[in-house]
């Protein structure tokens, strides 16, 4: 047997099994013979209840939704060690809050001490064994919504460094479940009795969005958030250079750029032309290294700044003067003899490159230069 169905008006009780279609006529409480967590989803469809079992099977409850008279039906779980757990639900229906019934949470409902009686020893005992003087169930305590609180971390979280924060906070209402929202992910926090409630959440979550805490509970929702500083990641930058560099000029270019190291503890090493130079980091986050002309040559220049392990990089184009075209000399072939016995001059021709100008060209033949 999976559980039965117990009419309000008269105590009447019908048992069912998974398989047994349930069909409601009127008021009723549903009593289920398994806890609460074995059920895997609750759905609504129309008028109709579906509870899809842990184990694959599905009940549907027809019915379940529709009121005669202002009474609607109830559903009421019985776990294996007699605990009692009432499924609550407000009107429009968004979902069942599940709360164990005790000597502080009563069934709002009317039931007769028949009816009390066949749905459970457990539930028997609170139902009947906690009524008034009058032998009527004493009225359960009204559901507020809840009130929620996140408080700040009390140190910046670093997203870059191993490990969790412990995020914390209260809620009026012990019972209520807070979910708590980081960098776009949901996690669900741990409700104390006391009202306080605590989460651990990823450092890698955090990243310098507000984080945001919600309450529910059957009476409805509340939301609360703050701020999470956290710690700037690693990074550098490099200035851009637009005045050309000639690497055949004597003397140094120095390049610039800025650097967020909260810790203080890394370095920025510029790649220029294949050597790397040392950076000096100043107090105020920037950065300057003086490298010899000589070493630009036209490719990217590369700041990284490293730091227990982590880097980060940037890099620009530096533009250079091109290099001058090398002083060079050619003569033309001569294809026709020469008859030194016959008077006269041959004219011997060719090319010279000299950017200057300043060059002079001197054939030598024979021994004489001309």
């Amino acid at each position: 047997m999976l559980g039965a169905v117990v009419l309000k008006s008269n105590g009447t009780l019908a048992n069912f099994d998974a398989g047994t279609p349930v069909v409601l006529g009127e008021p009723s409480v549903v009593r289920l013979e398994i806890g609460p967590e074995l059920v895997r989803e609750f759905l609504r469809d129309g008028n109709d209840l579906r509870l899809v079992l842990a184990d694959g099977r599905v009940l549907k409850i027809e019915g379940f939704f529709i009121e005669h008279d202002g009474q609607r039906s109830e559903l009421v779980f019985e776990d294996a060690n007699g605990v009692v757990w009432w499924g609550q639900y407000t009107s429009p229906w968004s979902g069942f809050h599940i709360a164990e019934i005790n000597e502080t949470v009563l069934l709002p409902f009317p039931i007769s001490g028949a009816t009390a009686a066949l749905l459970g020893g457990a539930l028997a005992a609170v139902a009947i064994g906690s009524s008034g003087s009058d032998g009527k169930p004493d009225p359960a305590p009204a559901v507020n919504p809840p009130q929620v609180v996140v408080s700040p971390p009390a140190n910046a979280v670093d997203p870059s460094a191993p490990g969790n924060t412990t995020l914390t906070g209260t809620v009026t209402d012990p019972n209520a479940t807070v979910t708590v929202t980081v960098g776009g992910t949901d996690y669900s926090a741990t409700v104390n009795p006391d009202g306080t409630w605590t989460v651990v959440v990823p450092n890698t979550s955090f990243d310098g969005s507000p984080i945001t805490a919600t309450a529910t509970n059957s009476a409805g929702s509340d939301t609360d958030n703050t701020p999470v500083p956290v710690v700037p990641a690693l990074d550098v930058t490099i200035d851009d250079v637009t005045t050309p560099v000639d690497p055949a000029t004597p003397g140094n270019t120095t390049l610039t750029g800025t650097v967020t190291d909260p810790t203080g503890t890394g370095t920025v090493t510029v790649t220029v032309g294949g050597t790397d130079y040392q950076a000096t980091i100043n107090p105020d986050g920037t950065w300057t290294v003086d490298v010899p002309n000589a070493s630009f040559d036209g490719n990217p220049v590369e700041a990284t700044v490293t730091r227990a392990g982590e880097t980060a990089s940037d890099e620009t184009t530096v533009p250079v003067v091109p290099a001058a075209p090398a002083l060079d000399v050619t003569i033309d072939d001569v294809t026709t003899p020469v008859d030194p016995a016959t008077p006269g001059n041959t004219t011997l021709t060719g090319t010279v490159t000299d950017p200057t100008g300043t060059g002079t060209v001197t054939v030598t033949v024979g021994g004489s230069d001309y």
